[in-house]
């Protein structure tokens, strides 16, 4: 249960994070937010319909994390990011493409970056 969790601190580009006000999230969540961490978003703002440009960048970029590097497949990925499968496949194409083409210079790519170093960080604890 929630008040059973205790406080834990994770070291995250090089500053330490409290966990403790992620104990009413589910790991999932958790893990979102520390891939979040520093782009002013959360995992709802993610979960939610907004459109606006960057939180779609963001969005296409925590879903090719997940994809690849977490390896989840399609339909629990789905579940996961409440997006039909065919949104999903189309976010890994996208981050694909920049990634391909090397557009460091563009938007997506600093997003995509940013957020796959913090999920690197988080493997490395």
């Amino acid at each position: 249960t929630p008040s059973e969790i205790k406080s834990i601190q994770v070291k995250l580009n090089n500053e330490l994070i409290e966990i403790s006000k992620f104990t009413d999230k589910t790991d999932f969540d958790k893990k979102l937010d520390l891939i979040l961490y520093g782009t002013g978003y959360e995992s709802s703002d993610i979960f939610s319909q907004k459109r606006n440009i960057n939180l779609v960048l963001t969005r296409h970029s925590i879903v090719y994390i997940l994809k690849k590097k977490e390896n989840i497949a399609y339909p629990k990925l789905s579940l996961l990011m409440h997006r039909d499968h065919s949104t999903l496949i189309n976010s890994v194409k996208r981050i694909t493409e920049c990634l391909e083409f090397q557009k460091e210079n563009s938007e997506q790519y600093e997003i995509f970056n940013k957020l796959n170093n913090n999920y690197l960080n988080l493997q490395k604890k």
